[in-house]
């Protein structure tokens, strides 16, 4: 949970305390890493960077005021439905903090997650301060999912996007599912799944993002070959040594998402995205129930899914062969709920 930092007695205390907790984030996020500068990335970022500006696909742009739910849930959350770029969502999000310079004078001495549920509380200045020097390859960043106790946080979700399967469950503990993301140049998240196996949305407040969405056909041993395993290979690292290899592939789409810009992806797509610049979003990941509605089911959320589950008029479920490990252990399990 966010929440207050402690103030130091002085100066030299605070710094002391400041590199303490980044080192411990630093262990914690990469415990295995032992050299995070190790490909001198940083030396090369600024051509890097206007490579990645300059290599894009041809993908869906839509407008929130023409798009529909019944639309939409046709032309992309289908099976195997493309990603898409929509316009127009500024007025929604008109409430939320403008950038990472007022997120600091709001809630600079507050504690923010690193990396989902499992990474560090780290303090927003203390984070801000290391990734604004930092010369490590794939810096981390902040992704929070419980920013919204904050004050300062009131959006709207666009009403194509409203359906929300989990939201059916009469459960007070449900899945991590809405995140802050935060993150200065060269950090990102590297190619995943999305958790529970759900459609996402980011919109994107400040900075630049890539992204590059990986075939969904690929099958174990094609993947391996680009990279994607466990554990995850750091975004920054992930494009400087297999984004051609990845580009070249049949079926694969990458985008730069700029800022006003909200940026779908479809359930179980393979993904990555790397921050080119300073960057401030907010995400939603939702389960849809339609004919062909795919969620996932954790052993850590047994009670959830029973819960979730009972609330379905009808539905029928079996196992979905997946991948193995490359999702996470989140995925190990998946049912396909159909409801009619």
């Amino acid at each position: 949970m966010c929440r207050p930092r402690a103030a130091a007695d002085d100066a030299s205390e605070s710094d002391a305390t400041d590199g303490d907790e980044i080192e411990a984030a630093k262990a914690l996020e990469r415990p295995r890493c032992t050299n995070w500068s190790k490909d001198g990335l940083a030396k090369k970022w600024a051509q890097t960077k206007q490579r990645l500006l300059a290599t894009s696909t041809r993908v869906p742009r839509e407008h929130v005021s023409t798009l529909t739910r019944v639309a939409f849930a046709r032309t992309y959350e289908r099976r195997n439905g493309p990603p898409c770029i929509i316009d127009g969502c500024e007025a929604l999000f008109k409430n939320v903090p403008a950038s990472i310079a007022e997120l600091r004078q709001l809630y600079g001495e507050t504690n923010f997650r690193v990396s989902d549920t499992h990474g560090a509380m780290v303090g927003l200045d203390v984070w801000y301060q290391y990734a604004s020097t930092t010369d490590d390859d794939a810096p981390f960043a902040i992704y929070d999912a419980e920013f919204a106790d904050l004050d300062g946080f009131a959006y709207d979700v666009p009403r194509f996007l409203s359906e929300d399967a989990f939201a059916r469950a009469n459960v007070d503990e449900r899945p991590p599912w809405r995140w802050l993301l935060l993150g200065g140049p060269r950090s990102g998240t590297g190619v995943h799944v999305d958790p529970l196996y759900t459609h996402a949305w980011v919109y994107l407040v400040q900075g630049l993002k890539r992204w590059i969405f990986l075939p969904s056909h690929l099958s174990r041993d094609e993947l391996r070959a680009l990279g994607v395993g466990e554990p995850q290979l750091p975004s920054a690292q992930w494009f400087a040594r297999y984004r051609d290899k990845a580009a070249s592939l049949p079926g694969t789409v990458e985008l730069v998402q700029r800022p006003g810009e909200l940026v779908y992806v479809p359930a179980g797509r393979p993904h990555a995205v790397l921050n080119l610049e300073w960057s401030y979003a907010l995400t939603h990941n939702y389960a849809i129930l339609s004919n062909a509605c795919v969620l996932s089911t954790s052993i850590e959320e047994p009670e959830f899914f029973d819960a979730l589950r009972g609330t379905l008029p009808s539905y029928e479920a079996r196992p979905i062969v997946r991948p193995e490990r490359w999702l996470g252990p989140r995925d190990a399990a998946a049912l396909v709920v159909a409801a009619w």
